[in-house]
């Protein structure tokens, strides 16, 4: 029987012997496990609280000072639980990471232990012990976290203590993982590079989304990987391009968010040819649509992004293309090299009374409801600069104009055919449909523009 059968709240890790804690992680190639047992067996989750933050995830290096914050505000409501920060060694490239461990410096009766977990990442790391005397952090170890012997042990004296303190974890894999898959732009920037050698990629160490690991093995002296820095990725790409270079910074726009005064400040005011290859989120749409000369593209399929990389790649200036999740372009080598005209959209399907303009990974699904509803349906390609011209000839042409987009559509790309028809003194029904649109985009059509109803004006934002 799995021993873990038997357990049901993380206390009931307590009533394990530290060998069967050792066969339980054992189990498991990730090098993590055997400290979160331990951790677990020492500490009283959820009362003592536990962040967890491996330097991996999608907003890294902020477990630190969220868990700084938490310890504080426990001591100051006389609580005697403890907050716990577990932080990957390669987290501490960020300078979040860097300010709180500075802050946690500072004498307090904090009850915080700084987990700085080390999984024997290849590349330079700090040395923790040198960081926490020079910003007065006391350092324990390093210990190992695959010993239950050692580490329990360690884990209970650290419990005893007040005020912060670091404990410096070193791991390595138990077994060879499944390497992710992670080709995204390769093939691309392999065939580009070739051809020209300005060109050279840039990435804040995000394994597992725009991965690079073809291109740094072609042109390792092209390929730069910067840690977990994202607002240095953005200015560092600025300062490449400032002597002429031509810089594809590829990471998730929730990085990017971690970077926007950058984004603004030190290339897209300076108009900086930097082409950014973002894993697309949710707020990229809107927080990109309102910066100054940033061209900002959304591809419908593998195709159609590796044109619009093109695009962007020849553009003599900042610009932003969304991938989505699930699209590669590596798959879509026959689609070429070609770009195509910038703010130009494309009508997929030609209908009647309804127009879709559809953004991004919605184009499917739109042309899918297009045909139910016998719709006009476009393929808009870019949210900056909109095609206004074929939104104002859909608009005289059709009874209602509808939007799709995957993000959140407050500032997103319907808004922006909000403002062009405002803009232009036309108005005509507009349905806005976003992520939000679970049920459907033909049943969200039909709610909104009831039968016999048409011209109703019906933003939903």
């Amino acid at each position: 029987m799995n021993p873990l059968q038997a357990i049901d709240v993380p206390a009931g890790l307590r009533r394990m012997t530290p060998a069967q804690l050792r066969t339980l992680a054992q189990q498991s190639p990730a090098p993590a496990v055997g400290l979160a047992l331990a951790l677990h067996y020492v500490f009283d989750a959820p009362r003592d609280r536990i962040v967890w933050d491996d330097g991996d995830a999608a907003h890294p290096s902020t477990a630190l000072a969220a868990a700084f914050g938490m310890a504080q505000a426990l001591r100051l409501q006389g609580a005697q639980a403890h907050a716990v920060a577990v932080i990957g060694i390669d987290a501490l490239g960020a300078g979040i990471a860097f300010e709180a461990l500075n802050n946690a410096g500072v004498p307090s009766d904090a009850r915080l232990l700084i987990v700085l977990h080390d999984a024997a990442v290849p590349g330079p790391a700090p040395p923790p012990a040198a960081i926490c005397e020079a910003v007065g952090l006391p350092y324990v170890g390093p210990v190992d976290g695959h010993d239950p012997d050692m580490l329990i042990p360690t884990l209970d004296e650290l419990r005893q203590r007040t005020g912060p303190h670091l404990l410096h974890v070193v791991t390595r894999p138990l077994r060879e993982a499944r390497p992710a898959d992670v080709q995204g732009i390769n093939d691309w920037l392999c065939d580009l590079a070739a051809a020209e050698p300005r060109l050279v990629a840039v990435t804040p160490a995000r394994r597992g989304s725009t991965g690079l690991g073809h291109f740094a093995q072609a042109f390792p002296d092209r390929y730069f990987d910067v840690g977990l820095a994202d607002q240095h990725a953005v200015t560092f790409a600025a300062g490449l391009a400032a002597e002429g270079l031509k810089p594809v910074v590829a990471l998730p726009s929730t990085s990017l968010q971690r970077a926007y005064d950058q984004l603004i400040h030190d290339v897209a005011l300076q108009r900086l040819d930097v082409t950014f290859a973002l894993a697309a989120g949710a707020f990229d749409t809107a927080f990109l649509r309102c910066i100054p000369n940033l061209l900002s593209m959304a591809p419908s399929d593998a195709g159609e992004c590796r044109r619009l990389l093109a695009t962007a790649w020849r553009h003599a200036g900042p610009a932003a293309i969304r991938i989505p999740c699930g699209m590669r372009p590596d798959d879509a080598a026959d689609a070429g090299t070609d770009g195509v005209g910038i703010g130009h959209a494309l009508v997929r399907r030609t209908g009647a009374r309804t127009a879709i303009l559809a953004f991004g990974a919605m184009v499917a699904a739109s042309l899918g409801a297009g045909r139910v509803l016998d719709a006009t349906v476009v393929d808009m390609r870019f949210i900056k600069p909109l095609d206004t011209g074929l939104v104002l000839r859909l608009a005289h042409g059709h009874d209602q104009l509808v939007t799709v987009e995957d993000g959140a559509v407050t500032g997103g790309a319907g808004a922006a055919v909000a403002e062009a028809l405002a803009a232009h003194g036309v108005a005509v029904p507009l349905a806005i449909l976003g992520a939000h649109d679970a049920d459907g985009i033909v049943q969200a059509i039909r709610r909104r523009f009831p039968s016999g109803h048409e011209r109703q004006v019906a933003n939903d934002g």
